[in-house]
């Protein structure tokens, strides 16, 4: 028996476990690329700033941030574009636009776990009625055979093993996707930090003068 031939066994219910198995992969993909190092923190660009602001070239910094398509450089920019305010206030502008860079990092991580919750329902769904099936055509036969019965068991249970082949590989890819997350959130509070100590400094120089 093929690959093929064995889906199709399994039911209409196969057609919605490969959706979904589908879905997870392009999510996956999309966050993986979403969230590489150079998107959320680019190192180059941190120091760039960090240097610039020392030196006291805030519109440098300031163009720098505005060319580049990096979470931290939009948080940096929010902290230029007020850098007259006091430190507190701009701190709590960079938090503001942290929570929506979060927000930007997290969307369709979740829909991943969601994937990894849905499919193994969806397979013991296409089980039960697999299963129904089964004993609605054993019980209008005078002398069932255990044969019969035995393939139809076997045959509704390709979904439930569909299911778990897409949920356990979305569920693991979730966790993994769900630290990644955590692990950049914390580099770019870090980051975001210490541009703003940076910028604090001087302007604490320039107004005691």
């Amino acid at each position: 028996m093929t690959l093929m031939e064995l889906l199709q066994k399994g039911g209409p219910l196969m057609i919605p476990l490969g959706i979904l198995s589908v879905l997870a992969a392009a999510l996956t993909i999309e966050r993986i690329l979403a969230l590489r190092m150079h998107r959320v923190v680019p190192e180059e660009l941190h120091k760039k700033v960090l240097s610039l602001l020392r030196d006291k070239n805030f519109d440098a910094a300031e163009a720098a941030c505005a060319a580049n398509d990096s979470a931290l450089a939009r948080v940096n920019l929010t902290a230029m574009r007020h850098r007259r305010m006091s430190r507190s206030e701009v701190k709590e502008l960079m938090q503001e636009s942290g929570e929506l860079e979060v927000a930007w990092m997290s969307r369709f991580v979740e829909g991943i776990g969601t994937i990894a919750t849905v499919a193994p329902l969806v397979g013991l769904l296409g089980t039960v009625t697999g299963m129904i099936q089964v004993f609605q055509r054993v019980s209008a036969e005078v002398q069932p055979s255990i044969a019969q019965l035995a393939e139809g068991i076997w045959e509704a249970l390709i979904t439930t093993g569909a299911g778990l082949t897409v949920a356990i590989p979305s569920y693991m890819t979730y966790r993994w996707l769900d630290a990644m997350m955590t692990r950049r959130v914390m580099s770019l509070e870090e980051a975001s930090l210490q541009v703003l100590d940076t910028l604090h400094e001087p302007l604490a120089v320039e107004d005691e003068a």
